[in-house]
C-alpha cells in the first residue's frame, strides 16, 4: 500500500474529510464506498463518528476515573472515539496531572503533622511544583509531537498534539502510584541502606550524593518517576500513530447518534 502523506498538504480546511486510515482526502466520495488508497471504510473516516470519551461527553470526577481507567488499560479504544478538541483534552489532561502531583504532594512533599499549618503549606507548595513541571513537560511533547509530524508530512495540528498527550499523561499518575506505594511500603521496612557506602564505592558517588541517596525509599521514586515518564512517552507516540490522520470535529453536537457497539467501546 502507498503512503499518501508524502504528497498531502500538512494543514486541512474546515470541514474537510480525509481518511484516517492513510490521511486521502474523500471529498466527492460516497460515504458508503471504501477509501481508493487503502480500502478504510469511508464512513469511519467522518467526524461524527468520534463521539468523545467519557470526559470529553460529561465534564465530571465519574467520567475523568472511567476514561483514565480505559486510558490506562485500553488505549486503542479512547483513541478511536476521541474527539480532537484541545480544550477538553487539556482539561483531562490537566486533571489527570492534578491527580499524579496531589498523591506525589500527599506521599513525599509533606512535613509537620497532618492538618496542621505546616504540612498545608509544605503540600501546597509541593503540589504546585509537580504540577507545574508535569503541565511543561507535557506541553514539550506536544510541541515535539507537532513539529515532527509537520516535519513528515502529516496533519498534525496543535489540537490534535494536545488530544494526543493528554490521552497520555495516565503515564505521570502511574509514576505517581508506583512511587507512593513504593515509598509506603519501604517505609515498614527497616532503614537499610540499599547501596553501603565503604572502600569500593567509586568516589564519584561518595563525594556527590548525600547518605539518604543511598536508601531504598529514594530509589523508589527515581524508578517511579522514570516509569510514568517512559509510558506518558510511549502513549504519546502511540496515540499519534493512531491520530495523526483523525479529522477535526465538524459544528455539529458532541453527542451524537451512533450505535450501540460504538457506545459499548468506551
Amino acid at each position: 500500500m502507498k503512503l499518501f502523506n508524502a504528497s498531502q498538504p500538512t494543514r486541512r480546511r474546515f470541514g474537510e474529510v480525509h481518511c484516517e486510515q492513510c490521511g486521502y482526502p474523500l471529498e466527492g466520495i460516497h460515504r458508503a464506498a471504501a477509501c481508493p488508497e487503502c480500502g478504510f471504510a469511508i464512513e469511519e473516516s467522518h467526524p461524527e463518528h468520534r463521539i468523545g470519551t467519557n470526559f470529553q461527553r460529561r465534564l465530571d470526577p465519574v467520567a475523568w476515573l472511567q476514561t483514565a481507567l480505559i486510558s490506562l488499560l485500553r488505549p486503542s479504544r479512547v483513541w478511536r472515539v476521541a474527539r480532537i478538541d484541545a480544550r477538553l483534552s487539556a482539561a483531562f489532561g490537566l486533571a489527570t496531572i492534578a491527580v499524579a502531583a496531589g498523591v506525589y504532594a500527599c506521599t513525599f512533599g509533606t512535613s509537620g503533622r497532618l492538618g496542621s499549618s505546616f504540612w498545608v503549606v509544605s503540600w501546597t507548595i509541593s503540589f504546585a511544583v509537580t504540577v507545574a513541571a508535569l503541565v511543561l513537560l507535557t506541553l514539550i511533547e506536544a510541541g515535539g509531537l507537532r513539529f515532527f509530524g509537520r516535519r513528515k508530512g502529516f496533519p498534525v495540528s496543535g489540537a490534535h498534539a494536545i488530544t494526543m498527550t493528554s490521552l497520555a499523561t495516565g503515564g505521570w499518575l502511574v509514576g505517581a502510584m508506583i512511587s507512593g506505594i513504593g515509598w509506603r511500603v519501604a517505609q515498614t521496612m527497616p532503614a537499610t541502606a540499599l547501596i553501603e557506602a565503604g572502600p569500593n564505592t567509586p568516589a564519584f558517588i561518595r563525594d556527590n550524593f548525600p547518605p539518604s541517596a543511598y536508601y531504598a525509599e529514594t530509589w523508589i521514586l527515581v524508578l517511579g518517576w522514570l516509569i510514568g515518564f517512559a509510558l506518558f512517552e510511549i502513549w504519546s507516540y502511540r496515540a499519534f500513530l493512531a491520530l495523526k490522520y483523525a479529522n477535526l470535529p465538524l459544528d455539529a453536537p458532541l453527542h451524537t447518534k451512533v450505535s450501540v457497539e460504538k457506545v459499548a467501546d468506551l
